[in-house]
């Protein structure tokens, strides 16, 4: 993943340009196929830029309401 610019300000806040070790190892014939994989198997922690939407029920964010 190269590195990227987060939307919050400052505006110039910049992520680090990491890489993911992924991993797959298996055995196959002509009529079978079994594979382990893993993911992420250094297992490190990286910022990503998420959004949060409040409009999952029984929780509801508090609407504005106009007059």
């Amino acid at each position: 993943m190269g590195a990227f610019f987060y939307d919050l300000p400052p505006n110039d806040t910049r992520s680090s340009a990491y890489g993911l070790l992924n991993g797959k190892l298996g055995w196959q014939t002509r009529r079978y196929e079994v594979y382990l994989w893993g993911r992420n198997l250094l297992d490190k922690r990286y910022t990503v830029r998420g959004f949060y939407f409040g409009d999952e029920p029984p929780d509801f964010p508090l609407r504005c309401t106009r007059n």
